[in-house]
């Protein structure tokens, strides 16, 4: 496809130069994109983001023990970053790409993917929650508007009257005025 991109170009000379450019180029960013500073450098931002969620998602208290624990596993891929990237200085040139290095990155990524998920599933979870007792809630007030009162209720509410009513006792000990 390079090639027909590059078909116009007069003279062979020209058309191979533009193609090894394109080619080194695209080489040069593929290599620093999957460089193993670079990799460091988003994991760094992954665990700002989660970070961020788990702020966020401080007062979700039904799963507030998760929640703690989600934290305290992000402090650990914290310390496992910085011990990658103490690696990395000490590393030169080609030991900076050992595989190694590459898949404890790798591994932390993992670990603040499945700390960020979990955490939204919480907040999620949460969420749902609060929208179901609202929900509730808002059916119980409509319930006692719109429904007839069922006899279980209407016993309760005489006999919440007869508490409330006073004796016979306490009538006939009233004064004539106050009747």
């Amino acid at each position: 496809m390079i090639l027909w991109l590059i078909s116009p170009v007069l003279g062979n000379t020209l058309r191979y130069i533009i193609l090894a450019l394109v080619l080194t180029t695209l080489t040069a960013y593929a290599v620093d994109l999957y460089s193993p500073s670079c990799r460091l450098a988003r994991l760094e931002d992954a665990i700002k983001a989660a970070k961020d969620i788990l702020t966020r998602a401080e007062n979700c208290s039904r799963d507030y023990l998760e929640l703690m624990d989600m934290a305290d596993c992000l402090i650990h891929v914290e310390i496992s970053t910085s011990n990658i990237r103490i690696q990395l200085l000490d590393a030169s040139g080609l030991a900076k790409w050992s595989l190694k290095i590459m898949e404890r990155i790798n591994e932390c990524t993992k670990k603040v993917e499945g700390i960020n998920t979990s955490v939204l599933r919480i907040m999620e979870g949460e969420h749902q929650y609060q929208l179901k007792k609202s929900s509730q809630e808002k059916r119980e007030v409509i319930d006692a508007i719109t429904l007839p009162p069922t006899r279980h209720v209407q016993e309760r509410a005489f006999r919440v009257r007869r508490r409330l009513a006073p004796s016979p006792a306490a009538i006939s000990a009233l004064p004539e005025s106050e009747m």
